[in-house]
């Protein structure tokens, strides 16, 4: 088996604001994102910028601590 054969990891990915995650050009790179990889999650953090994760931390653990629950209830 390659890695080809194996289901697609999931994926979360961040997004600055609700403005930007659907329109502009980060709702081209997130519509991408999911069209790709069929597990995408995207996660919109309000009120951040480029450092999401400085911006808006409780946001995006909250986000990362569903999102590896979600992992591991499915064994990966």
């Amino acid at each position: 088996m390659t890695d080809r054969d194996e289901a697609p990891a999931p994926v979360t990915l961040f997004c600055t604001d609700t403005a930007t995650a659907t329109t502009g050009d980060a709702a081209t790179v997130t519509d991408r994102m999911a069209e790709r990889h069929g597990t995408t999650r995207i996660a919109v953090v309000p009120e951040s910028v480029h450092d999401v994760h400085l911006d808006g931390p409780a946001a995006v653990y909250g986000e990362m601590t569903a999102f590896l629950a979600e992992v591991a209830g499915q064994g990966r």
